[in-house]
């Protein structure tokens, strides 16, 4: 339990300093959206580096995950669409914005940033959904795997392919890892593609 808190008191720690200097030193937004838009430019160098790294060890699994892996990608992108609109009807909230929080998978880091950029309330509840997906996994993944057996992979989303890799391995078996690593990544590939389209939806 102590390791898995050490592992969200980074980016914790970082969001709440970002959010002291916005309220008590006054950056011009210009200025603060610019450095955001270059950190986006290195984040998605660094995934693409991620990724080349993930798709060697994709071919090393065996190649028997891959239809599993296309299903629990599938079932994922469905959920979560169905998810934001389910979001947008009971809460009265735009649904470009529920769409992309919903569809964030778990990659607060990308979504967190991308929608402050359109609405920083937005923004928030994107960081923070989104990195309860990954606590969540962490902690109910054994839990869920025992009644629900290899769909349950579909849960972690985005993370599958790096940080709940572990637990996943861990509960279902090696033998499943080929599974989780394809589905993080093909929603870790089309993410960065997706948001924009999304945030144009009216």
């Amino acid at each position: 339990m102590e390791n898995r808190f050490k592992e969200f008191l980074p980016p914790i720690s970082v969001f709440t300093a970002g959010l002291l200097i916005g309220i008590f030193v006054k950056l011009p937004i210009n200025d603060v959206e610019t450095i955001a838009v270059y950190w986006l430019y290195i984040l998605l160098g660094v995934i693409g580096v991620v990724v080349g790294i993930s798709f060697r060890d994709l071919i090393k699994t065996a190649i028997k995950g891959i239809k599993n892996g296309l299903i629990l990608t599938t079932s994922v992108i469905i959920g979560d669409i169905i998810a934001g609109f389910l979001i947008s009807f009971i809460l009265r909230q735009g649904l470009n914005y529920s769409l992309a929080i919903s569809l964030g998978s778990g990659w607060y880091s990308l979504v967190g940033p991308f929608v402050s950029f359109y609405n920083p309330y937005y923004g928030v509840i994107g960081f923070i959904a989104n990195l309860l997906r990954e606590a969540y996994t962490l902690s109910l993944f054994p839990l869920i795997y025992s009644f629900f057996g290899v769909p349950s992979i579909a849960m972690g989303g985005a993370t599958t392919m790096d940080t709940t890799l572990g637990i996943i391995i861990r509960y279902s078996g090696i033998e499943n890892s080929s599974s989780a690593l394809l589905q993080g990544l093909i929603i870790t590939i089309i993410l960065p593609f997706i948001l924009p389209f999304i945030m144009i939806i009216h």
